[in-house]
């Protein structure tokens, strides 16, 4: 399977159908094979602050990344930070939509200032593998960052991630994967 699809990555984002198209996979290895990514997601989930520090871009993008590794349809990801890079707290919005999130900024804005937020960090994951912000995503980001300044919160990094690559908003740059490695 590694020499077929080049990665774990990528054999374990494959649907049980694909995989039992392999010649000696059957149905209970496909079932197994499918359902490690979603079990690896949750264990990583339940990392608390002491588990991680975010300092830079990378640390965001690998954190994120381990975190929203199945992520089918467009999420927006928040993660709360202490003003040591500690990770406190992580929220997910979704719409159900694969092209976009469609979440109230007010309740966004309420979950971040009840939990006493001052640092953040986001991503917006883009399912469909293309790192480039949509114009809806610029205008929601720039409205949310209007916001979050007048809350008192710094937004340290905000990533649009794609298939092989992220790009930062903040620092208005593009970053492939590989070159975290």
């Amino acid at each position: 399977l590694l020499n077929k699809y080049k990665s774990i990555y990528a054999i374990l984002n494959l649907s049980c159908v694909e995989l039992m198209q392999n010649e000696g996979i059957g149905l209970n290895v496909a079932s197994f094979l499918t359902s490690l990514l979603p079990i690896c997601r949750c264990v990583l989930k339940s990392k608390t602050s002491k588990d991680f520090k975010i300092y830079n871009t990378q640390d965001c993008i690998e954190f994120m990344l381990n975190r929203c590794t199945n992520t089918r349809i467009e999420t927006m990801v928040i993660a709360t930070l202490d003003n040591l890079g500690n990770v406190l707290d992580v929220f997910e919005y979704t719409s159900n939509n694969i092209e976009e999130i469609n979440v109230p900024l007010g309740t966004i804005v309420n979950d971040l200032t009840t939990h006493n937020a001052t640092d953040i960090v986001i991503v917006h994951i883009h399912p469909h593998g293309i790192q480039n912000p949509s114009k809806n995503d610029t205008n929601f980001f720039n409205k949310f960052s209007s916001v979050m300044s007048a809350c008192g919160i710094e937004i340290r990094q905000n990533l649009v991630l794609g298939k092989t690559s992220c790009y930062s908003i903040k620092d208005s740059c593009l970053t492939d994967y590989k070159q975290l490695s």
